[in-house]
């Protein structure tokens, strides 16, 4: 979605035509995997509560989310220079930030299953037949592993806490939809839109 407090028109105008198609044609829960906001400002997090609200969504049997890159490293925006952005990943204080995603979105968090240490991984039952996995694949800050925060990764922690809330929801009879940001497998190269392929040799090389 990458909504941008400085820019909103274009994402929020198709973000609410897709909310509008979406609850007109009978849906009722919608899940949304990460980059909601562009920046990571609580100002990006203002517009899309208000676009959810208009539309009853911020509500945990309607909505579920979880974040993605943008959504705790945010991207370069008017406030920080472009060259600065690597700095800013390097000093972000990245429990500040999910704690941030966490308290914008609240409502839809409420009776979640979730462990100990933190709210997510999740499992979220719907109707008593649905369950809802969610898992958090944006990894802090590593100068080798992911220097601009965009790169994905699920750590075995997070995997081990999972496998416990599974076997606590019980879900074995229910229908499975997995909730994650990054994708599991790299996309190949793509022939027919090369500059495509460049962005993702160089996400690679990050």
């Amino acid at each position: 979605l990458h909504i941008k407090y400085d820019s909103p028109e274009a994402n929020v105008n198709k973000f609410s035509a897709l909310l509008y198609d979406a609850v007109s044609s009978g849906c009722d829960h919608i899940l949304i995997s990460g980059d909601i906001a562009d920046y990571a400002d609580e100002r990006d997090y203002g517009i899309i509560r208000h676009i959810l609200g208009e539309f009853g969504l911020l509500n945990s049997s309607r909505l579920s989310v979880i974040p993605g890159n943008h959504d705790i490293f945010g991207g370069p925006s008017p406030d920080v220079p472009f060259f600065m952005y690597p700095t800013q990943c390097k000093e972000l204080d990245y429990s500040a930030k999910l704690n941030q995603f966490y308290n914008s979105f609240i409502e839809t968090f409420e009776g979640t299953i979730t462990g100990e240490s933190s709210y997510l991984p999740y499992v979220k039952i719907l109707n008593d037949s649905i369950a809802v996995i969610a898992i958090n694949s944006v990894p802090e800050y590593s100068r080798d592993m992911n220097p601009l925060g965009t790169n994905g990764h699920v750590s075995k922690k997070q995997i081990k806490e999972l496998e416990k809330l599974l076997e606590l929801a019980d879900i074995k009879d229910k229908l499975k939809i997995g909730l994650i940001h990054h994708h599991f497998n790299k996309p190949d190269n793509n022939k027919h839109h090369p500059e495509h392929s460049l962005w993702l040799k160089t996400e690679q090389w990050k």
